[in-house]
Order: structure tokens, then C-alpha cells, then sequence
């Protein structure tokens, strides 16, 4: 297993973590000689949970990305894009009226 595929294990641990629906989750990996790239594609729904307040939780992801890089005294670049995946697309059905139907 390459160094990459650590990575992309750790990162897909990270978003399960924090997405409902692990089904919509893609990762791409690109590794060059002097870099290693993600790209992350959700549903459109979730990439707001993905990116956070602010950019908070992107930023959090990539720190943590940085920091497995070093650990292995990796000399690459870590970079992640978040985009929405454009093939997957849930059904709302199921949501229509939850507001509604809360107990508080």
C-alpha cells in the first residue's frame, strides 16, 4: 500500500466522522513526486459539514492531513479540494415535514 492510500484511509475515516450519508463520499488521489492531492466529493447537501463554518473544518482536515505527512517524514505537498459530486443526488423525500415531526 502506497503512502497516498494511508492517507486516503485516514481522510475517509475523517469524513465518515462527520457525514450522514457515506454513501456520496468520493476521493480522488493524484500523487506526483513532490505532492499528494485529494479531491473530495460529497453530496451537495453535505458539503457545507465538509467545509465548515468559516472554512473551520476544511482547515482542520488538512491540518491533520499535514500532520500524518510529517509524521512519515513525507517531503510532499498535501493539498484537498471539496467539491459537490455531481453523480450523486439523494432523495429529499424523507425529509419533507421533519421540522414539523421533532419532539424538543
Amino acid at each position: 500500500m502506497s503512502y497516498g492510500e494511508e492517507m486516503r484511509g485516514l481522510l475517509d475515516a475523517i469524513l465518515r466522522s462527520i457525514i450522514v450519508d457515506v454513501d456520496s463520499i468520493s476521493i480522488e488521489l493524484d500523487e506526483g513526486a513532490h505532492f499528494i492531492s485529494f479531491r473530495v466529493g460529497v453530496a451537495d447537501d453535505e458539503t457545507g459539514k465538509v467545509i465548515g463554518r468559516g472554512g473551520t473544518t476544511a482547515t482542520a482536515i488538512r491540518t491533520l492531513l499535514k500532520c500524518a505527512a510529517a509524521k512519515h517524514r513525507a517531503d510532499k505537498k498535501v493539498m484537498l479540494d471539496i467539491i459537490e459530486n455531481p453523480d450523486y443526488r439523494r432523495d429529499r423525500s424523507d425529509r419533507r415535514g421533519s421540522w414539523n415531526n421533532r419532539k424538543y
